[in-house]
């Protein structure tokens, strides 16, 4: 017969074995990544490839994605709003592109270190940044400069850029010139949007006419005279007929995808306590040659 302290002690045994099979099924279910995440992103002007790379890690990672864009480019005041509330949602984690970088780090520098922040693009000036995925844009400014010196070294250069130079598109700009000047070529600028691209923006004579912005590329293609070189960065889904007939000669591009990926991997690895690594974009040539090829074909045409 087993007494009542033998039967007390048996339950407790029980029961601490429950406990300990709920431990272990809890850190098992951390390890594999089981828990859903909520992380919130907030991202200016997003491209298609960005959301697929979102969507491919949110899979990968069971993380619930608050994609929040803002309205217009340096709007700082807006993207605050939007940061205070996704915040008292409880957030994991947070994917960040700054749009006006000192009034985020001033706003972030108040908040305490519980909330993993996860910078894109725009690197923030703060302690305790968890992580950040970027594009070196002066590095892909120094990459279009060697493409033109490489593809059209005997022709001035006309730089086209947004009306609005933010930090990023300033960075690309510095490196282009940087580039060019090493190469002794000549270049001047012109900012200008799609709305007021016009032909009579465009000399007579023969120019290379390189493109700081991919949202820029469309419409230059229907504009520029015959007669100029087009070159520049990224890719837009409406010009896949010009570069495959070598109407672009030629474009720096980097994975989309890959920074929409990696932004949001980052985020769930933080918010599940673990160290994610910093990542910088890899830039290739694309051009009527290349852009079926590995891995460039990924980047311009990511599979559903």
């Amino acid at each position: 017969m087993i007494g009542k302290l033998e039967k007390r002690l048996l339950a407790g045994i029980a029961i601490l074995i429950g406990v300990l099979l709920l431990l272990v099924v809890y850190q098992n279910a951390q390890e594999t990544g089981t828990r859903t995440y909520s992380i919130s992103v907030l991202v200016h002007a997003p491209s298609e490839r960005f959301k697929k790379g979102l969507e491919k890690a949110a899979l990968d990672y069971n993380v619930d994605v608050h994609l929040i864009t803002t309205d217009e480019p340096g709007n700082g005041e807006q993207q605050e709003a939007y940061l205070k509330r996704e915040l008292q949602t409880d957030a994991d984690a947070i994917v960040l592109e700054a749009e006006d970088a000192e009034r985020m780090q001033a706003f972030l520098s108040k908040l305490s270190a519980h909330v993993p922040v996860v910078t894109y693009r725009r690197t923030l000036q703060r302690a305790g940044i968890a992580a950040h995925i970027g594009i070196d844009d002066y590095e892909l400014g120094l990459r279009l400069g060697a493409l033109i010196a490489a593809r059209s070294p005997l022709l001035p250069c006309l730089l086209i850029a947004p009306r609005t130079l933010d930090s990023s598109m300033q960075s690309r700009l510095d490196g282009c010139y940087a580039a060019l000047q090493s190469a002794g070529i000549a270049s001047r600028l012109l900012q200008t949007d799609a709305d007021g691209m016009t032909q009579a923006l465009f000399a007579q004579e023969p120019h290379t006419l390189a493109v700081l912005d991919e949202n820029l590329l469309q419409p230059l293609c229907q504009l520029a005279p015959a007669t100029d070189t087009i070159l520049g960065v990224g890719y837009v889904n409406g010009v896949r007929a010009q570069l495959e007939s070598g109407r672009i000669a030629g474009l720096v591009v980097y994975s989309e995808f890959d920074m929409g990926y990696l932004s949001l991997q980052a985020a769930a690895l933080c918010a599940a306590r673990k160290t994610p690594a910093v990542t910088e974009s890899t830039f290739y040539i694309a051009d009527a040659e290349t852009m079926y090829d590995a891995p460039v074909e990924q980047i311009l045409f990511p599979i559903d």
